[in-house]
């Protein structure tokens, strides 16, 4: 009786050590798991002191999501106050201005910074309204030239309207009132 309690106790511990054995696989499983995520995560930022010229300069280069062309850094409407203060946290936090300025991008789209952050905008914004002004400086070289070339011809009588076969009455009388006052 007593050998056989003493292999029902056994295979009790065996059963006990392999569910331990298993739940502590899983948990190791778990951490293997949840490691990247949380080393993945950007790290924690502590915070500096700010001042408001800090803010201004960084609030310089975005722009007001109500007012136009107003840099946030001059506008005091509340949604600028807001945002003044969320640059401000993000510059306590430690970020850069360019980190920032990225950030508002992303969230608020290109009308945020005032100058286009994709190299295709920034190719259109230079390239298009240069190639504008020489195609219009070229057009107006060529009617120079044009130009300057005809002034020094004289019309031939072809091209001249034939003045004295105008039998016209009011012009007739224009000439004559003309020379009577001259």
């Amino acid at each position: 009786m007593f050998g056989k309690m003493k292999g029902n106790r056994r295979r009790r511990d065996i059963l006990i050590w392999v569910g331990v054995a298993y739940y502590l696989g899983a948990l190791i499983g778990i951490s293997a798991l949840i490691a990247p995520v949380a080393s993945a995560q950007e790290p924690t930022r502590t915070l500096r002191p700010v001042t408001q010229s800090d803010v201004n300069a960084a609030a310089q280069n975005l722009y007001c999501p109500v007012c136009e062309n107003l840099p946030l850094a001059v506008c005091y409407t509340d949604a600028c106050e807001e945002w003044k203060q969320q640059v401000k946290q993000m510059l306590e936090q430690g970020y850069s201005i360019e980190e920032i300025q990225a950030y508002f991008v992303q969230r608020f789209g290109q009308k945020t910074v005032g100058t286009p952050t994709t190299p295709t905008a920034t190719l259109l914004t230079i390239v298009l309204p240069l190639g504008l002004i020489a195609l219009i400086g070229v057009g107006i070289a060529v009617t120079l030239v044009r130009w300057r070339s005809n002034v020094g011809t004289t019309p031939s009588s072809d091209t001249l309207p034939d003045t004295k076969a105008d039998n016209d009455p009011y012009r007739e009388r224009l000439e004559a009132d003309l020379k009577d006052n001259a």
